[in-house]
């Protein structure tokens, strides 16, 4: 897989997961039954903290939660990696823990307190991966020198293994929209039924224009659709979600730009929506009417004017 479709791939699941609304019913569908016990998934917050050296940012698309536990004031930060080289990585453990030390030492050297990070492993390849331990890694050796290696417990989330009845079950649903993009295959027998049956997900009613924009740039990219069959989906997908993917269709079209244009659309996107919002805050504008003119949802414009205080 080219770099140019790896960088899609990383582009498109940071801006599925850059929405708390949206983490929030994934990670509550997706983590294991006793880490939802013992942690506050409303306290989740989107940080832009970074503790990646240059070697990581091949692997990490840096995106690090933190959430408060249900029965303490201490926080926990969950540490979310997206593999989109669509193939198993042998020392992915070691990655994730380069990662975890890197934070950790920041920490002490900050002195600031530190907390638990617990890896939770987003992989979109197809192949069937069963992630070796670091033991395992150094498999040459005898067991009584492999015992001394460290253990990194971790969460391994498998897209192409979750069943889409799972997905059907996350309670939002730009985000079931968004997973089920992602698994999106290139067999031409159900690709177009696949892609109307993700568009016609897309709530009618909804007001986020812009990410049914990036999804349906997504989908025209990855999926080498052609224009025959793109057409026919398009008819069967109710207005004005079909006005909307028809449109910019048109648009990518006329300029001759689907391929390796949603890296542009992702990035343009989003300076425009923090151009919006932070206009619209200086003419003290409230947050609900400033979500009706970008389009964007109330936890989006929250999140924009957090982060540019």
């Amino acid at each position: 897989m080219s770099q140019d479709i790896n960088n899609i791939h990383d582009k498109f699941g940071r801006e599925i997961f850059s929405d708390r609304t949206r983490v929030i019913a994934f990670m509550e569908q997706f983590l294991p039954t006793e880490l939802l016990s013992a942690i506050d998934l409303d306290s989740l917050q989107i940080t832009q903290e970074s503790y990646m050296t240059e070697n990581l940012k091949e692997y990490f698309s840096d995106l690090v939660f933190l959430v408060g536990l249900k029965d303490s004031s201490e926080q926990a930060e969950l540490a979310l990696l997206f593999e989109h080289k669509m193939k198993p990585e042998k020392y992915v453990l070691i990655q994730v823990g380069n990662y975890m030390f890197s934070h950790w030492s920041s920490c002490i050297s900050k002195k600031t307190p530190l907390r638990p990070i617990i890896p939770i492993i987003y992989y979109q390849g197809s192949q069937k991966w069963v992630v070796p331990t670091i033991a395992e890694i150094f498999g040459d050796y005898p067991k009584s020198i492999q015992a001394y290696q460290p253990s990194m417990p971790h969460i391994l989330l498998p897209l192409n293994e979750i069943p889409e009845d799972k997905i059907m079950q996350i309670r939002d649903a730009m985000m079931i929209v968004a997973i089920l993009a992602q698994k999106i295959k290139s067999n031409p027998t159900v690709l177009a039924e696949d892609i109307a049956k993700i568009l016609n997900l897309f709530p009618v009613h909804s007001g986020a224009w812009n990410f049914l924009e990036i999804i349906s740039v997504y989908i025209l990219r990855v999926s080498e659709v052609t224009e025959n069959q793109l057409a026919d989906v398009i008819q069967q997908i109710p207005n004005p979600i079909k006005d909307n993917v028809m449109s910019t269709y048109d648009m990518l079209i006329q300029k001759g730009e689907i391929k390796g244009k949603l890296e542009g659309k992702l990035e343009g996107q989003i300076e425009t929506n923090i151009k919006i919002v932070l206009n619209c805050l200086e003419n003290e504008l409230d947050i609900s009417l400033i979500s009706n003119i970008s389009g964007l949802t109330e936890d989006e414009v929250k999140q924009i004017i957090a982060d540019h205080k």
